[in-house]
């Protein structure tokens, strides 16, 4: 009777560790994700306040460091989950999910193409218009400048 009351109190023990451990982690991703939204906001406000969006290169850049951003948010991320998982479950769900986040991410169109970046640039004297276009989609980023000039 005795060794069964020992045995459930250690067993409590056990899981209200496992919630705390788990609590614990949880707090620990938010405030990642916190701090690394307000990185991107700072970054975002710092570039227009600046008026770098205007010039070409500049929308790379932004481009990219989001990018990373992200990057890093969504490792720091996994590696928490694997620790709480290894803490409260056991290797084997671990192993599992390791091996589900690599697919994922071998897949992932997004990933592979996050840093190409194209521009291209062309002049012709024929007529008297001028543009310029700046583009981002899904982490690709591409600029085109075209000018022209008459001359009389």
């Amino acid at each position: 009777m005795y060794k069964i009351e020992a045995s459930e109190k250690v067993q409590h023990e056990y899981e209200s560790d496992n919630i705390i451990i788990i609590n614990n982690g949880f707090i620990l991703v938010g405030v990642i994700i916190v701090a690394v939204a307000a990185v991107i906001v700072f970054v975002a406000a710092a570039v227009v306040a600046t008026g770098a969006v205007v010039a070409t290169g500049a929308v790379v850049v932004v481009v990219l460091v989001v990018v990373v951003v992200v990057v890093v948010v969504v490792v720091v991320v996994v590696v928490v989950v694997v620790v709480i998982l290894v803490l409260v479950v056991g290797v084997v769900v671990v192993v599992v999910v390791v091996v589900v986040v690599v697919v994922l991410t071998s897949t992932c169109s997004f990933c592979s193409n996050s840093g190409s970046s194209s521009s291209s640039s062309s002049s012709s004297s024929s007529s008297s218009s001028g543009s310029s276009s700046n583009t981002s989609i899904s982490g690709r980023s591409s600029s085109s400048n075209s000018s022209s000039s008459t001359t009389n």
